[in-house]
């Protein structure tokens, strides 16, 4: 990308030393992000051309209250430095009436660290349990996620939970999926014959890195879906 846009402006360069004039500038895109253009005048004849959108990417902000996005489904992800424009999760062809789910995320990159998580509701085959992905990119159950730490003996040979005043941070810890990150750009492992018909609703979480105790409060929450149709039907 660098080097054709380096020969891009040379050729521009030389026609326009030949024959007009020209100047660059920079304008946002539909999203809101910055592309660099080049305009010039050959002959009498305007063109505008992008010559490169490798200008520094704008960033998002970390999350400061509660803020949710919901969006229908999309293919691949949409990028935006806006949290409300970002379509950080895509499910593949099923989204527009395909038969194949591959599932991505691309967020960021955000201006300070966060912490990412990432859950899936199937209320078609589970309605009590939601899973998520761990650092190892398995779904886990969070009902045997909770039930484990429980059990897990502490230095006073009682339940991990016990006496925790904090269950909500405890909860965010549980279902990390990336830890004090920039960002996230990732294809996740999908074999859609695993996959029974119905419902998934997919729910991206990120909250700011921060040693205060009220950032479970302060998070970016996008919610999507897909569906994948019984074929006996």
């Amino acid at each position: 990308m660098f080097k054709t846009s380096i020969v891009t402006v040379l050729l521009i360069a030389i026609g326009v030393f030949t024959f007009g004039t020209a100047q660059a500038y920079a304008a946002p895109d539909a999203l809101g992000d910055t592309l660099t253009y080049a305009y010039y005048n050959v002959r009498g004849s305007s063109h505008y051309m992008v010559v490169s959108d490798m200008t520094t990417p704008c960033k998002m902000p970390v999350p400061m209250s509660k803020q949710v996005f919901t969006y229908t489904p999309v293919e691949t992800p949409v990028v935006s430095c806006d949290p409300a424009k970002a379509r950080p999760v895509g499910v593949g062809s099923v989204a527009s009436g395909g038969n194949s789910v591959d599932l991505s995320v691309d967020i960021g990159p955000f201006e300070g660290a966060v912490d990412v998580s990432f859950g899936i509701f199937a209320a078609s085959f589970d309605a009590a349990d939601i899973y998520f992905l761990n650092v190892s990119n398995q779904l886990t159950s969070l009902q045997e996620q909770l039930a484990d730490e429980s059990q897990t003996p502490t230095s006073d040979g009682q339940g991990s939970n016990s006496g925790h005043k904090n269950p909500k941070k405890k909860f965010r810890k549980l279902v990390d999926w990336k830890s004090n990150v920039l960002g996230v750009n990732e294809t996740l492992p999908t074999d859609v014959g695993d996959i029974p018909p119905g419902l998934y609703v997919l729910v991206l979480n990120v909250t700011r890195v921060s040693p205060a105790d009220d950032n479970f409060d302060r998070f970016y929450r996008w919610v999507t879906y897909f569906i994948v149709p019984d074929p006996a039907q």
